[in-house]
């Protein structure tokens, strides 16, 4: 049955605002978008759904996210501690922890995102390598992408065949959740291995990403093969004989050398780049998902946002996990990026939310309302819009959870929190 669902704007992000828009809805996909009187008169059998005071735009995207850590925050300051040592106790304190510690964080960590308003999540699977009960369940829509650690080059046949069993088992009762593949970082993935699973991931048709240029360490390892990955990290791992050894590179352009840069691999974070790196990315057409408020936490610097947007790179927003951010809003995300850097439209920001995002990840039929596309999209409450404002600013300025009046996928609505699993 067609649905029709009407508002006091629609944000359409691809197209301009509509005063009084509507989406007209049916098996999950948007037949039509335009005004509510066109709408109504047009599908005059349809069910109507006046939402009220609201604007309806697409359900956000979160394309970079690990659901799995949200028990192990929020972060509570400013990392004192270079990013190695960082690292090295979260995977020391992640290792001690249990199936059903995990299995929690995951569920409250979707029920965070949902309440946010967002729809769609690139999710890292460390430990719970296929999680889609847990999606589809709360109804919303999952690229899980089966992370992948290994330096030693003798295991890149073992891991990889591991992954490409884990792809072929996924779980494929909805298309809500699609599996990809994220080999960790450059720092902690062999030549081999990366080669290995950029094969699968041609393969299979399906996205990749990976952890790139997130601090200094990383450089230095790369360009002179030195700081505290070399010194300590490796060491107390027991890796030290398996540890990169290219010289005179960035991470950047080792993942060039390696041949595994394209428009189906996003690039998470680039705080670490130069002007040659972003060439680099341009020309491969990757994305590039920035985490702007995890850079800050964990103190690794700030991605140079103007630069990749000025190259015309596809750049979206990420909010990374709880372990190294203080909430997994990606409208909070998007106003520290405003303080950050007053000169972005709150326009931009949108997009970076949405349609970008949903590219960055490999969906096409998301981020966006339009005809044919998945009926996914929030209601955002207008109390307080005078209708003189921009409404993008408004939006970006004063959503926040109390303000989601609704979130629907495929046309159904999906807010009501679902039973847990245990």
């Amino acid at each position: 049955m067609i649905k029709i669902f009407t508002g006091r704007l629609l944000l359409p992000v691809e197209s301009k605002p509509l005063a009084e828009g509507a989406l007209a809805v049916e098996d999950g996909k948007i037949l039509e978008v335009g005004h509510s009187q066109k709408i109504t008169k047009k599908f005059s059998g349809a069910e109507n759904v006046d939402i009220g005071n609201v604007a309806i735009l697409p359900g956000l995207v979160n394309p970079h996210v690990h659901l799995e850590l949200t028990l192990h925050g929020p972060r509570k300051g400013v990392s004192r501690i270079p990013f190695p040592f960082w690292l090295l106790g979260m995977v020391v304190g992640t290792r001690i922890r249990r199936k059903n510690h995990f299995v929690n964080s995951l569920q409250n960590g979707i029920e965070q995102v949902k309440s946010s308003g967002t729809t769609t999540v690139g999710h890292i699977a460390t430990f719970l390598r296929d999680p889609s009960e847990f999606f589809m369940l709360a109804g919303i829509r999952a690229v899980v992408f089966l992370e992948a650690i290994g330096l030693d080059p003798a295991q890149s046949d073992k891991i990889a065949k591991k992954i490409k069993g884990e792809i072929d088992d996924f779980d494929a009762k909805s298309d809500m959740v699609k599996p990809g593949i994220s080999p960790h970082a450059p720092y902690s993935v062999s030549r081999e291995l990366f080669r290995k699973l950029a094969g699968i991931s041609k393969k299979q048709k399906i996205f990749t990403t990976v952890h790139l240029a997130e601090s200094a360490d990383e450089i230095k390892l790369f360009e002179s093969n030195r700081g505290a990955f070399k010194k300590v990290f490796y060491p107390l791992l027991g890796l030290r004989k398996f540890a990169p050894k290219p010289g005179k590179m960035t991470p950047v352009e080792y993942l060039k050398d390696a041949g595994i840069l394209d428009s189906h691999i996003s690039a998470v974070h680039c705080v670490q780049i130069n002007d040659s790196d972003i060439a680099i990315l341009r020309n491969a057409k990757t994305p590039v998902v920035l985490c702007p408020r995890s850079n800050y936490y964990l103190n690794v610097g700030t991605a140079p946002l103007k630069k990749l947007l000025d190259e015309g790179i596809n750049v979206s927003l990420g909010t990374d996990g709880l372990v190294s951010n203080v909430s997994l809003s990606l409208w909070d995300e998007a106003r520290f990026v405003k303080r950050m850097n007053p000169w972005i439209s709150s326009e931009q920001l949108l997009r970076m939310m949405t349609v970008n995002a949903a590219r960055s990840v490999g969906l096409s039929k998301i981020g966006a309302l339009a005809p044919d596309m998945c009926a996914d999209f929030i209601a955002v409450n207008l109390t307080g819009f005078d209708g003189t404002q921009d409404i993008y600013d408004f939006l970006i300025a004063n959503t926040e959870k109390k303000k989601i009046q609704g979130v629907w996928v495929g046309g159904i609505r999906v807010d009501n929190s679902p039973p847990r699993i245990f």
